[in-house]
C-alpha cells in the first residue's frame, strides 16, 4: 500500500491493461486529486512517485500543462500523461510504444477472455494469530469460472476487504458504475463488539459474501488490478 499524504480526499486510481509478446501487464495510476500526490505502479511494483496538481500541471502563464511520467514495458516505452481538465478536473492519458491504451474500465469488449463470468464465495472461517500474536479472522475467498474449471482460494481479514472496496470504489470514481459497487458490511467497535464470537463471525462471514457475490456481479469489475490481485487472479 502507497500511501498518499493526508490530504482530503481519495485517491482516484486510473489502470490500464498493456497486452505485449510476452505477457499481459497492468499499469495502475493512483491519483490524489487534492494534494497532487501520485504513485504509477507496473504489475504492482512502484514506477513512479510524485506529485501531479493543479499548480504543477499549468504552466507559468496558467495554460494548461501536464505531467509526464515516463518508463519502459518490455523494453518499450511507455508514457502516462496526466492533464488538467476544465477548472478542477484532470485527464489521464497512457501511450505504449506510441500507441494511445484504452483504460482498462472503458473496455466493453476484451478478446483475451477476462469477459469470463465468475461465481465468488466465502465459505469458511478460521482463527488465526499476527506477527505480534495476536488473535484474529481470516475469511476463505472463493472464485470459480462460470464456464471454466478455473478455481482461485485465498484467505483474507476483514481490513483486506476494506482495502479492496476503496480502492475499487476509486477506479470508478466519475463513473455511473460507481453506484453499482456494494456497500461492504458495517465496521464495529471491538470495544463493543467481541470480533473473535462464533455468532458475529458468521454474520460477518454471511455480509462479506453477499458483498463480493454482487461485487463480481459489476461491470468490469473482474478487469480491475485490485480486485484480481485479491482474489489471486493474478
Amino acid at each position: 500500500t502507497y500511501k498518499m499524504g493526508n490530504a482530503a480526499g481519495t485517491p482516484i486510481t486510473r489502470s490500464w491493461i498493456v497486452p505485449t509478446s510476452t505477457k499481459r501487464h497492468y499499469i495502475v495510476l493512483r491519483h490524489n486529486t487534492v494534494s497532487g500526490k501520485r504513485v504509477v505502479l507496473l504489475n504492482g511494483e512502484l514506477v513512479d512517485k510524485g506529485e501531479s496538481s493543479l499548480i504543477t500541471t499549468r504552466t507559468k502563464f496558467g495554460e494548461p500543462g501536464d505531467s509526464n511520467v515516463m518508463f519502459q514495458v518490455d523494453g518499450q516505452d511507455c508514457v502516462l500523461r496526466i492533464l488538467p481538465a476544465g477548472k478542477l478536473g484532470f485527464k489521464y492519458t497512457l501511450t505504449y510504444n506510441g500507441r494511445e491504451i484504452p483504460e482498462s474500465n472503458q473496455m466493453i469488449h476484451d478478446d483475451s477472455g477476462d469477459d469470463e463470468d465468475f461465481t465468488a464465495s466465502v465459505p469458511n472461517t478460521k482463527l488465526a494469530n499476527d506477527t505480534t500474536g495476536k488473535q484474529h479472522v481470516q475469511y476463505e475467498v472463493i472464485v470459480k469460472g462460470r464456464l471454466s474449471a478455473r478455481t482461485f482460494s485465498t484467505w483474507k481479514r476483514f481490513k483486506d476487504f476494506d482495502t479492496l472496496n476503496t480502492l475499487v470504489r476509486s477506479a470508478y470514481y466519475g463513473n455511473h458504475l460507481l453506484s453499482n459497487i456494494p456497500p461492504l458490511p458495517k465496521k464495529k467497535v471491538k470495544m463493543i463488539s467481541n470480533h473473535l464470537d462464533t455468532s458475529f463471525i458468521e454474520e460477518r462471514r454471511q455480509g462479506l459474501e453477499e458483498y463480493l457475490r454482487k461485487l463480481v456481479n459489476v461491470p468490469r469489475v473482474t478487469r480491475n488490478p485490485d480486485f484480481r490481485q485479491f482474489v489471486g487472479l493474478e
